[in-house]
């Protein structure tokens, strides 16, 4: 089942916009793709969860070939989620990225 995140919309008192964490998945593929280093694999995850219907959860995993730069990755892949997610809505969120090295 799909779950929502849901903001207060100030057009009228009553309404919440709900934002499906669909949305979130895709952000973070979008983010891994504009990665050149890492490579498509089975291991590449992508979770997302909610925090107390408030926090953005994002728990990565991305394969990458030996010998690379995990934290310039790891950078890259937070830079890229920051700016869309500051471009979709000003929500909080956090990501927790683990980049595993394979030939």
């Amino acid at each position: 089942m799909t779950k929502y995140i849901y903001l207060d919309n100030l057009r009228t008192k009553n309404a919440r916009l709900g934002i499906s964490t669909k949305v979130f998945k895709f952000i973070a593929k979008k983010a891994l793709s504009k990665v050149d280093e890492i490579i498509e694999d089975d291991a590449n995850e992508i979770n997302i969860g909610i925090k107390n219907n408030l926090i953005v959860s994002f728990k990565i995993n991305a394969v990458v070939r030996k010998n690379t730069d995990k934290n310039a990755i790891k950078d890259e892949i937070k830079t890229n989620i920051f700016n869309a997610m500051n471009l979709l809505c000003d929500l909080p969120f956090e990501t927790t990225i683990k980049v595993i090295e394979k030939n």
